[in-house]
């Protein structure tokens, strides 16, 4: 299988862009198990989220999510820690955006 294939699906399934937080996790959980079917993308999903969070495809709260709870066990170790540094920087981007609204 190839990533275009990958995304074809996607779009065909979602209809483009994730709208809704549940649709978020799904998709996220769909790229997981592509990941993790295809050894050539194992390392890859990390940088396959921030893409997608940074062309506003995916939100801040829906990654969290999907890293807190509603991450599909299939090699959820090694997904899991790939964004454990991402997470952490969208937590800390949260903190900051409250602090600057109490101001």
């Amino acid at each position: 299988r190839s990533p275009f294939n990958l995304s074809s699906g996607i779009n065909a399934e979602y209809g483009g862009l994730a709208k809704s937080h549940k649709l978020q996790i799904d998709f996220m959980n769909k790229i997981q198990e592509f990941c993790y079917d295809n050894i050539n993308f194992l390392k890859t999903f990390h940088k396959v989220i921030f893409m997608l969070y940074h062309g506003n495809v995916l939100e801040e709260d829906a990654i969290i999510e999907w890293h807190k709870s509603a991450h599909s066990t299939r090699g959820q170790t090694e997904f899991l820690s790939q964004m454990e540094k991402m997470v952490h920087w969208l937590e800390n981007a949260e903190e900051e955006d409250s602090d600057e609204d109490e101001e």
